[in-house]
């Protein structure tokens, strides 16, 4: 790393510290009654654990969301680079606070449950992103989760009323988020129950990946289906499904359920861990286009980019067959922006899926 480039970063650091420095109590005031309780509920719903979680609050403030989650029954620590705001959080909280340089972290290794990074990191310039998000991941637990809420933008990056900021649409955040080795979650804007174009913030959890997804997918194993494996199936469908079908407003009913479950049902396979069923994969793989009917896993395995790494396995196999691949998914199912990510385009759409292709090359 240049001199310059040092002396740019230690710039930044210092001029967006200042700015809070010189208005700790004014931000105090202007943030204490914001409600963050749909970003807290991100979080936790996705950490695997029982309380008291280790919870790192990245960009504590005045400590209003480390009062929160003490209150939950946790363990969170904040960690704040502004001295006045560090003191406010402690007295506010009762917690400990770490005051640290954005840029220049120092973080105890697979400590944390999970990391909350409400309205912070969109300070760390691009170009230090990539190694701040390793640093963070390196702090996660093996399965840890990360949430970040950040205002959002076209990318652009500079200054704003004294503060440093990078503002990241959607796609950019992920791909950072993707190349540090981050499995995503869920995603949404707020505040919640307004038009996009007043939607100004950009929620995203994230698992991190590592060493023990790896495993995760080794050990799984597939066999063919059977009609013994029906009862379990129609629970897991059930369970996975049921959301994203109210969601669009497509019927639950016992009899739709066996119906899509039996079709193709021939082609399906049972994922299984150490013997026992955990999953379904339900691919037809016919020329010149094979169709990806199903994929589903059970509670524990979802939300570690499990189903991402199952779907570009039969990618892989369908085009070193020659064949492209297609599948559906529901309306409101956010997994399209996954299949999107993959190469897959919508073809076709009705009142409740969109119909998605990807070409073999």
């Amino acid at each position: 790393m240049t001199t310059q480039l040092l002396e740019d970063l230690a710039l930044i650091t210092a001029r967006t510290l200042e700015s809070y420095n010189e208005r700790a109590a004014e931000f105090w005031e202007g943030t204490r009654d914001h409600d963050v309780t749909q970003n807290i509920e991100a979080l936790l719903r996705h950490v695997h654990g029982k309380p008291p979680l280790r919870i790192l609050d990245f960009g504590c403030g005045p400590g209003r969301d480390l009062a929160a989650f003490r209150s939950l029954g946790h363990e969170p620590i904040g960690l704040e680079g502004s001295p006045p705001l560090a003191a406010m959080a402690r007295k506010h909280s009762g917690c400990e606070v770490w005051e640290q340089d954005f840029l220049a972290l120092k973080l105890p290794a697979g400590r944390f449950d999970g990391i909350f990074a409400n309205a912070s990191l969109f300070h760390v310039p691009r170009q230090e992103l990539p190694r701040v998000l390793g640093e963070l991941r390196a702090a996660l637990k093996p399965d840890g989760v990360l949430f970040a809420s950040n205002p959002r933008g076209n990318n652009e990056e500079g200054w704003n009323r004294g503060r440093y900021g990078a503002y990241h649409d959607l796609e950019s955040w992920r791909a950072f988020l993707e190349r540090a080795a981050f499995a995503e979650l869920e995603y949404y804007y707020r505040p919640s129950g307004l038009p996009l174009e007043r939607q100004p913030w950009l929620a995203s959890v994230w698992r991190r990946n590592g060493e023990q997804h790896e495993r995760l997918v080794m050990r799984l194993g597939q066999r063919p289906v059977d009609p013994s494996d029906i009862p379990f199936l129609l629970a897991l469908r059930r369970e996975a499904m049921d959301p994203h079908l109210l969601a669009t407003g497509v019927s639950t009913s016992a009899e739709r359920h066996r119906d899509r479950l039996m079709y193709q049902f021939s082609w399906g396979r049972v994922l299984t861990l150490e013997g026992e069923p955990v999953g379904l994969l339900k691919v037809v793989r016919e020329p010149p286009v094979w169709e990806i009917v199903q994929i589903q896993l059970g509670e524990k395995l979802r939300g570690r980019g499990i189903g991402g790494d199952l779907l570009r396995q039969v990618i892989a196999e369908a085009a070193a067959s020659g064949c492209g691949t297609r599948l559906s998914v529901l309306r409101a199912n956010p997994a399209r922006h996954l299949y999107e990510r993959l190469g897959f385009v919508t073809v076709s759409e009705n009142d409740h899926e969109y119909l998605m292709h990807r070409p073999a090359a």
